[in-house]
């Protein structure tokens, strides 16, 4: 007995709806990004290029030209998006009303050693410094672009007197200090990575990193208040 052709039929393919397509794009998306991450830790910024990257999340190279436009804008997305740095909301990590109630010098050692936390809470980040330091590329300005981003948010929302310079000296001690001590605070944590400091010093073990802590108290407290 021939079959109806209501039964040979086959059934027509849904038509993908547009939220699925920005969902899929999103995730996609998404992969790309950490990839940036994951290639920079492990291979640094000279293992960086399109090819590489694609591999890494597993998609066409044509996606990040579709996507992002060019790598750059990849990579800048990941220093905006990803956790590569603390934000200033981390490193004031305090309630801002009674934070500005605090001697200019407390204020500052508070910032100081949150960011120092806040890094010793992040390898993957420790692993891209280590990279930068070691050999730096053009790509680090998208790292410097997000450092520069959250010291201005942080000294406009803690210090909003002090004037920052787009380049160059400030002239202010506070700020000033905050550079020197910044930079301190990430060459021993970078350090700290890969091995003990030169006394055996583990950062990891918050008694150690807490003597750090009352050092940097007493190094802001000779500032002029």
């Amino acid at each position: 007995m021939p079959m109806s052709s209501e039964s040979t039929s086959k059934p027509k393919p849904r038509p993908e709806k547009k939220s699925e397509r920005a969902r899929d794009r999103g995730r996609t998306e998404h992969k790309m990004i950490r990839a940036v991450g994951t290639l920079l830790a492990r291979d640094g910024f000279q293992g960086m290029g399109v090819n590489a990257l694609a591999r890494e999340a597993g998609v066409d190279k044509v996606l990040i030209y579709r996507y992002f436009g060019s790598l750059d804008t990849l990579i800048d997305r990941y220093c905006q998006e990803v956790d590569f740095w603390p934000t200033a909301d981390e490193l004031i990590s305090y309630d801002e009303t009674a934070a500005m109630e605090m001697p200019p010098s407390e204020r500052l050692a508070l910032i100081v050693k949150n960011l120092g936390r806040a890094l010793l809470r992040r390898p993957l980040t420790q692993e891209i410094i280590a990279w930068e330091l070691a050999a730096p590329s053009e790509f680090s300005r998208h790292l410097n672009a997000a450092r520069k981003r959250v010291t201005a948010e942080t000294f406009q929302r803690f210090f909003p007197d002090i004037k920052i310079p787009d380049e160059g000296p400030s002239g202010d001690p506070y700020r000033e200090a905050y550079y020197l001590l910044i930079a301190g605070v990430v060459l021993l944590i970078v350090r700290n990575r890969h091995d003990l400091l030169f006394d055996r010093r583990d950062l990891n073990d918050d008694s150690h990193w807490q003597v750090f802590e009352r050092t940097i108290e007493r190094m802001c407290t000779s500032l002029p208040e």
